[in-house]
C-alpha cells in the first residue's frame, strides 16, 4: 500500500467526506454529481482509491471511507478552511471567493506550514461559511445550527452557517446583510410558499424558501 496521493486523489477523498461527514456510504451517482464528473471515471479513480486502502468500494453499491481514508480527507478539509480565513481575514478576500482560490493550497503538504497558519489565525473553529475547522487531530466541534426555515414565528438567533456555498447564493447573502454572526428574528411566515419575513438587525427581509433552507442559525 502506497502511503503517496496525487491532487486528484485528495480531491475525491475530500469530496467523499463533505457527502458523507458521518462516515455513512455514498453512491457513485452522488460522488460524480460533486465532482462533475462521470460515473465511469469515479469508478475508476475508487478502484485506485481502494487499491491503496484508502475506501471500500462496493460496485453498483457505494463507497465509504477508511480509517486512514478519513484521516486524509480531514487534513485536506483542515488546510482549506484554515486557508479560507487567511484570504478573508487577512487578504480581505469575499467568502464568495475563497473556494477557488483554495483548490490548490488545500494541497499543501508541509505540516508545518499549516500548524503554523493555524497559530497566526489564533486556531478558528470555523471557516467563513460556518463549516467547523478539524483540529490537528482531525477532531470537529460542530455548531448546534438548524435551517432558518425550520424556527417558528417569534424565534431569535443568529446566524452560524450556511448549507449551499455557491458563490451566487454567497453574493445574495452579502447583498443582503445576512453574514456569519449576524442576529435575526422570524416575524411572519406565509402559508402558501413559506416565505419568511425576518427581522435582521435594523431592516426586514422577505426571504424564499430555497433561501431560509440553506441558511443555519443558532437558536437563543
Amino acid at each position: 500500500m502506497s502511503d503517496f496521493l496525487t491532487v486528484t486523489e485528495e480531491h475525491y477523498l475530500k469530496a467523499l467526506y463533505l457527502c458523507r461527514p458521518d462516515g455513512g456510504e455514498t453512491t457513485v451517482k452522488e460522488l460524480a454529481a460533486r465532482l462533475s464528473a462521470s460515473q465511469p471515471s469515479v469508478s475508476e479513480m475508487l478502484k485506485r482509491l481502494q487499491s491503496k486502502a484508502f475506501v471500500e468500494y462496493r460496485p453498483y453499491h457505494g463507497v465509504v471511507l477508511t480509517e486512514s481514508g478519513r484521516t486524509r480527507a480531514l487534513k485536506v478539509v483542515r488546510t482549506q478552511r484554515l486557508w479560507e480565513v487567511f484570504l478573508v481575514e487577512k487578504l480581505r478576500l469575499t467568502w464568495d471567493e475563497v473556494h477557488e482560490a483554495t483548490e490548490e493550497l488545500e494541497h499543501v503538504r508541509s505540516e508545518k506550514v499549516v500548524e503554523r497558519l493555524d497559530e497566526f489565525l489564533g486556531f478558528p473553529k470555523f471557516d467563513p461559511h460556518g463549516d467547523p475547522i478539524p483540529d490537528v487531530h482531525g477532531r470537529i466541534r460542530f455548531h448546534d445550527g438548524r435551517p432558518l426555515s425550520t424556527l417558528p414565528v417569534g424565534a431569535r438567533g443568529k446566524m452560524v452557517g450556511v448549507l449551499l456555498d455557491s458563490p451566487p447564493f454567497l453574493r445574495l447573502l452579502e447583498r443582503l446583510g445576512l453574514k456569519i454572526g449576524v442576529s435575526l428574528t422570524v416575524v411572519e411566515r406565509f402559508e402558501f410558499d413559506s416565505t419568511m419575513i425576518v427581522a435582521v438587525e435594523s431592516q426586514s427581509l422577505t426571504l424564499a424558501k430555497s433561501v431560509t433552507d440553506n441558511v443555519l442559525v443558532w437558536v437563543e
